[in-house]
């Protein structure tokens, strides 16, 4: 392990080791974030992005790196997005929250038809990659109208993906519950989300745009109380998800580097012809892969993110 750690320190401060660590178009990147991005090294540009969100353009884009998959994840913030009347007094009103990491959000005042309508560059996002898009809201305390079912909708490359039973509440009365609705989660920052649906990806040229959606317009009940921060768009993960309410995150540091030293050791066991090449190569004096260093990487800054 001492010598894994070694190669690590040996290399972390290079920006041939950090480059390939970077989303791809990383440059556009850097240069639409507001306000510029200060940095001296690939490594520190690294954290920059995946330490928390950026923001691009008109400060209502926000952008981060996921730090254990590598892909890129977006939040389009209220401003970006299509609400149907938002831009009427009566029904709907601007305001700034400190809980929001967007200077404004959209917060519902009397509504009957709710329509929340949102789209984004294929290009933009990564390649080959399954995306979940959310819609990330707060209720206030006089909120009402709600617990009715919507509809959600994801469009992409001419395949529309709908889904029914889609609440922003769960209605008091538990009878009516059916086993496919969709309730919303609260996240780790205290907001809560709705999936809207997912999609896939496929390569990062412009392929066209995603397009998704929250509509309740068939109860046509009134509804109040609602504050839209904005959709999400966050690789699907079949392991951790920073904001599931459904995983532990108390591993320690230790733990972590204690499962590696264990798989290194079970794993060394076998010939050397069939041990992966991660492991082959740890046997290489100096010699460490690209995969098995971002891995360790991953793995190490997890919980505890190397700093100097």
């Amino acid at each position: 392990m001492s010598g894994i750690s070694e190669g690590i320190n040996s290399v972390e401060y290079y920006d041939d080791f950090w480059e390939p660590l970077l989303p791809q178009g990383y440059q556009e990147i850097v240069a639409r974030a507001v306000p510029p991005l200060d940095f001296d090294s690939k490594k520190q540009l690294y954290f920059c992005l995946s330490d928390s969100p950026i923001f691009l353009d008109d400060g209502y884009l926000s952008f981060q790196l996921d730090m254990e998959s590598g892909k890129k994840c977006y939040m389009l913030g209220a401003k970006q997005l299509s609400i149907e009347w938002q831009d009427n007094p009566n029904y709907w009103e601007w305001g700034h929250t400190l809980k929001s990491r967007f200077p404004q959000v959209c917060i519902l005042k009397d509504v009957c038809w709710l329509a929340i309508h949102g789209k984004i560059a294929s290009m933009m996002l990564s390649g080959y990659t399954t995306y979940v898009a959310y819609l990330v809201f707060r209720t206030t305390s006089n909120s009402r109208g709600l617990s009715v079912p919507a509809k959600t909708t994801v469009n992409f490359h001419g395949v529309k993906i709908e889904t029914e039973n889609v609440y922003l509440q769960r209605p008091e009365a538990r009878e009516i519950w059916q086993e496919n609705d969709r309730f919303p989660h609260r996240r780790k920052d205290g907001w809560m989300e709705i999936k809207l649906g997912e999609f896939i990806n496929y390569n990062d040229e412009d392929a066209g745009e995603i397009e998704m959606a929250f509509d309740e317009v068939k109860h046509l009940n009134w509804k109040r109380g609602l504050i839209v921060e904005g959709i999400e768009l966050r690789p699907k993960s079949t392991s951790t998800d920073q904001y599931s309410p459904f995983v532990n995150h108390t591993y320690t540091h230790k733990q972590r580097e204690n499962e590696m030293i264990n798989e290194g050791a079970s794993r060394s066991e076998l010939p050397k012809s069939r041990q992966p090449l991660e492991l082959q190569e740890r046997h290489q004096p100096g010699i460490l892969s690209l995969s098995f260093l971002q891995k360790i990487l991953w793995k190490c800054t997890k919980t505890n993110k190397i700093r100097n």
